[in-house]
């Protein structure tokens, strides 16, 4: 195998591990998109700020939110104090600012007035420059730049202040928006050149923050979270600086962004005011305080969403976590969705050659799926590569690290999104449970998620069919309706809508996942006489116009929706015949099959056979089946798709009325 090393974005790309050490293989689907559903926004550590949102509608106090987000930390009320802050969009090397009445240079203990005019020449700009050693100039509008004499030992200083009186100054940046910062602008020597740092008391520099981080019309209770998270990550920040460091922070989403005051033009009229009312009663509020950890300010990381379950940090303070908040205001961003062309992936790494598959290698554990991933490996017809998750994300706009595909592959087998396949169960009088997987074979212990479920004639696990990348239940009753259970994507579901009715007609109902390729999830249905209809998902719950694929399934005795059996990139199909031979109808992705291939003889010994997912996680589909004496079966697929030596993982299954998957 090739191995490839390069410097990325945000990480190094290098040969893709044995694929002993891949949890998840992904081929390209037949359409060449891949479809991702994905959680949270942002990196997810600590805050987050739709989770404070959520808290605060929910009636939690600020400090409240605080200590669930930052748990082990204590409020800590400081004295005013000076930060330092890198204006990372001031790149043009040097430092210019509006002229105005009041303003001052100083350095090396020397301060100089600047006039507002030059002889004859009124000011419009001044502009800090470095060759040498440090230098002014000044125009007026739309004039040439002039030198203006300094002191011999003030040109001689490391950095220089502009200060007013008004308490102010204007900084032009490079793009001609005159930027207004409270506190005093200093331009910085340093190796590369000249550095532009506004420096500011730290509650006049979180009044700029909170309003760029946050609406300043959410609640007062996270507003002032927001608030005392911003004051402490800066102050944070602050002490980790080393002593030769010209700034402590900087202005961007790579430390947390700071706007300033306002923006105007160079006529002088406002183009956005950042300071609010709101926003400066939530620092007025939190005056000084701090959350720390130790006696020391704590590293209070946030980001705009979680997804339902933070990320660990670095510290013993920001822990991975559900995240009961995060979805629970309104318009919240937990969940997204992207597509990412084959074409895209091999343009942005020609190496690899057409590509074959991704793979996730390896997650963090926590949420859905099993958490964020860590890796994303590439594999080629000419090589394999292994991308960091952040390069990957960086590469392709995605929100956040937390997806996974849904077009390749059947994933209702993932009922409470914790990673492993699941199995639900009825029993005779009615209950619902849940047997949770543990990704080795095993379960983890049974839940009972529901109760009355003996009047449903039949219960399906289609996989996502209303778009909320949550796998939803179905069940049909004597009536014919059909009605949607909405999963919520932690092992349990929401109140059911009628999405169908006449569905009695009905033996079989099967939840295939994808299979006419168009990116949504699908249903199957088969009829008493024997004809196969494929009722076509819109995303939204509902179907699109029905078509009839295939006759004479009546011969079945078992249709078995298994997934991407092939592992070419489309579900595909098993059912067993009535002298007991288990077949593999092959989906072509769309809608229909290829020619079957038997997989197997004897199957008439078992009571029921399930698709059961990626049970053992090795990235081949799985089945599960019952015997007559109740015991419960693992037939692991092979890479190769064919199945290898059964495993009982239970007994005592017989008295179920039914097992889905």
């Amino acid at each position: 195998m090739l191995a490839l090393v390069l410097a990325c974005a945000a990480g190094v790309v290098t040969a893709l591990p044995a694929a002993a050490q891949t949890r998840e293989s992904w081929p390209v689907p037949r359409s060449g998109t891949f479809e991702l559903a994905g959680r949270g926004y942002g990196h997810g550590i600590g805050l987050s700020q739709w989770g404070a949102l959520g808290a605060a509608v929910r009636g939690l106090t600020a400090s409240q939110i605080l200590d669930y987000y930052y748990p082990g930390t204590v409020p800590e009320a400081r004295p005013p104090s000076l930060v330092r802050v890198w204006v990372t969009s001031d790149n043009d090397g040097d430092l210019r600012f509006a002229a105005a009445p009041g303003l001052s240079v100083s350095g090396a203990g020397q301060s100089l007035r600047l006039p507002t005019s030059v002889g004859a020449i009124p000011v419009a700009e001044w502009r800090v420059s470095r060759t040498t050693r440090l230098g002014l100039r000044y125009r007026s509008a739309g004039g040439s730049w002039t030198t203006f004499t300094v002191p011999a030992a003030m040109a001689a200083a490391s950095s220089w202040d502009v200060t007013a009186n008004s308490g102010s100054v204007r900084a032009v940046l490079p793009t001609g928006v005159h930027r207004e910062y409270a506190g005093s602008l200093r331009a910085a020597i340093v190796s590369s050149g000249l550095r532009t740092v506004v420096v500011s008391d730290l509650d006049t520099y979180v009044r700029s923050v909170i309003p760029a981080e946050m609406p300043s019309s959410w609640p007062a209770e996270a507003l002032r979270a927001q608030a005392v998270a911003a004051r402490t990550h800066a102050a944070a920040d602050r002490q980790r600086a080393s002593t030769s460091a010209v700034y402590d922070t900087c202005d961007s989403t790579s430390c947390q962004v700071f706007a300033g005051v306002a923006d105007y033009r160079a006529d002088g009229s406002l183009i956005r005011r950042y300071w609010t009312t709101p926003t400066d009663r939530a620092v007025a509020d939190t005056a000084g305080v701090l959350r720390v950890y130790g006696g020391q300010p704590a590293r209070t990381q946030f980001s705009a969403s979680s997804g339902g379950w933070t990320a660990a940090g670095s510290a013993v303070y920001l822990p991975a976590q559900p995240d009961p908040y995060d979805s629970a205001a309104p318009g919240a961003p937990t969940l997204w969705r992207a597509s990412i062309t084959a074409a895209e992936i091999e343009q942005k790494w020609p190496s690899i050659g057409q590509l074959q598959s991704i793979d996730v290698v390896g997650r963090t554990g926590d949420g859905a799926w099993g958490g964020r991933t860590l890796s994303v490996g590439l594999r080629g017809t000419l090589a394999s590569l292994l991308v960091p998750a952040s390069t990957f994300r960086t590469v392709f706009g995605l929100r956040s690290t937390w997806w996974i595909p849904t077009n390749t592959a059947r994933r209702a087998a993932d009922w409470n999104q914790d990673g492993p396949s699941d199995l639900l169960a009825r029993d005779a009088v009615g209950r619902l449970w849940l047997y949770p997987g543990s990704g080795s074979g095993r379960f983890a212990p049974k839940e009972q998620i529901g109760q009355g479920w003996s009047i449903a004639t039949a219960v399906v696990l289609p996989g996502d069919l209303d778009g909320d990348t949550a796998p939803d239940l179905l069940a049909r009753f004597a009536d014919g309706t059909l009605r949607l259970y909405p999963g919520n994507g932690s092992g349990g579901f929401l109140p059911p809508r009628q999405i169908g009715a006449g569905w009695n007609v009905m033996r079989t109902i099967l939840g295939p996942g994808d299979w006419n390729g168009d990116g949504h999830t699908d249903l199957l249905g088969e009829r008493r006489d024997g004809l196969l209809y494929l009722y076509p998902g819109t995303g939204d719950g509902r179907f699109g116009r029905t078509v009839q694929i295939g006759r004479g399934w009546s011969t079945m005795t078992a249709i078995v929706a298994v997934g991407d059996w092939q592992k070419d990139g489309v579900p595909d199909l098993l059912a067993r015949d009535a002298v007991g031979r288990l077949w593999l109808y092959p989906g072509r992705g769309t809608g229909r099959f290829a020619a079957r291939q038997q997989v197997g003889n004897g199957w008439n010994i078992m009571t029921s056979v399930h698709g059961a997912g990626d049970w053992d996680r090795d990235g081949a589909a799985d089945v599960t089946a019952i015997d007559a004496g109740g015991r419960l079966w693992l037939y692991p697929g092979t890479r190769s798709g064919g199945l290898g030596r059964p495993v009982a993982i239970g007994t005592g299954w017989g008295f179920l009325t039914g097992v889905y998957s």
